[in-house]
């Protein structure tokens, strides 16, 4: 059996044991990287981590991406993961709205996995990316 047919054989359940996996590997690995980061801006740092992370981890990335649109439940344990982005990369602070952080934080890891980030390599004030998201929303 092919990894791709294997993809398509995870149960809701196995899938959020996934993903809790990938986000204790991304937190752990966001906690050391921020703790050694010096002057390098957060977004720089939270940015090669994720794609450090996500190499190591190749197949379970494409068992989470592959599965993403069909799994409510999946869905929105990702939104954790979005959050933890957008807060580590000092994009949103935690007093924004959960959901507004979260669409910052997918907007980043967006920006990452299509190489074409808008963020500066000067760091920005904690909650800038979540005030014009939500200017923008208005």
């Amino acid at each position: 059996m092919s990894t791709t047919s294997r993809v398509h054989l995870c149960t809701e359940r196995n899938l959020l044991a996934l993903q809790r996996g990938w986000v204790t590997t991304l937190l752990t690995g966001l906690d050391r990287a921020i703790e050694f980061a010096g002057t390098t801006p957060l977004t720089e740092v939270v940015a090669k981590t994720w794609c450090t992370l996500a190499r190591e981890n190749d197949t379970l990335r494409r068992v989470l991406d592959t599965n993403i649109e069909r799994s409510s439940q999946l869905r929105a344990a990702t939104d954790l993961e979005y959050r933890m982005l957008a807060l580590a990369a000092g994009l949103a602070d935690l007093d924004d709205d959960m959901r507004l952080t979260a669409q910052v934080g997918q907007r980043f890891r967006d920006s990452i996995l299509f190489g074409d980030s808008p963020y500066s390599a000067r760091p920005t004030p904690k909650s800038e990316m979540a005030k014009s998201l939500s200017m923008s929303q208005r």
